[in-house]
């Protein structure tokens, strides 16, 4: 290894980075993603700063919330150090539910209307939504994306209902439907939303590829018919004095300096 080859010191990213090449593993991957994320958050804070906060607040309770239910669910609060009496375990749980379905009650409330403005426009103007929010996406994929975002936002009413309409001895096991369908609502329109984009964008790399390729041909093919060209040129009568002329010349121009 000579004085000045570093290569062997170099990071695997630096590597690839002088290489061209991006990086495939699992772990550079995920780098790239939470770069993105970030990205994203600035320019999100950047312009609305105060929603910013509103989305954070937010997190942290449903984060708080949702492990006291995770916990109840699975048995880490039967322990009876943690309550007096059953009574204020019950209370304890409820009110953990209670601030998780409203949270997300809230969140429906919020994100329907637009929703509905979508759906509006995806009937009256199919290209307006396949040209701004939901671009490359077609109008199908759109509509069956919307479809769920609209099951998320109806069964989550449904599940506020029974929370705030039966106790929590009373309330029936079918309330877990809707909290169910609700989250599989949601679920799935993030999931379909980023499927089709995934698609559309390997598409675009296909046909980038394929461009590229028949780029590639036609100038091999210019190439190839300009050297047939050529040769027929210099087969032609005269053509070999017009060759030997800027050879003359150059030898010329040496001699002189």
């Amino acid at each position: 290894m000579g004085e000045g080859d570093t290569s062997k010191f170099q990071s695997y990213e630096v590597r690839m980075a002088a290489a061209g090449t991006p990086d495939e593993r699992p772990a550079g991957r995920l780098r790239e993603l939470a770069r993105v994320g970030l990205e994203h958050a600035r320019a999100f804070w950047e312009k609305q700063p105060l929603l910013t906060i509103a989305v954070v607040f937010f997190l942290v309770g449903v984060i708080a919330a949702g492990g006291v239910v995770f916990l109840a669910m699975v048995g880490a609060l039967d322990n009876e150090e943690l309550w007096d009496t059953e009574e204020e375990r019950i209370r304890g749980i409820e009110i953990a539910s209670q601030i998780l379905n409203a949270l997300f009650t809230i969140a429906a409330v919020y994100n329907h209307p637009t929703r509905c403005c979508w759906t509006y426009k995806l009937c009256a103007e199919p290209k307006f939504l396949t040209k701004g929010r939901f671009y490359p996406l077609t109008t199908g994929e759109i509509s069956w994306i919307l479809l769920n975002m609209h099951f998320n936002c109806f069964f989550q009413y449904g599940m506020a209902w029974t929370m705030w309409h039966y106790g929590p001895e009373d309330r029936p096991l079918w309330a877990f439907f809707f909290l169910v369908s609700s989250f599989a609502g949601g679920a799935a329109a993030g999931c379909l939303e980023g499927m089709y984009r995934n698609r559309h964008a390997k598409g675009n790399e296909m046909r980038l590829s394929l461009s590229r390729e028949d780029s590639s041909a036609s100038w091999e093919s210019l190439g190839s018919a300009a050297s047939m060209q050529g040769l027929t040129s210099l087969s032609s009568p005269g053509a070999k004095d017009a060759a030997i002329l800027p050879v003359t010349i150059n030898k010329a121009t040496a001699a002189m300096v």
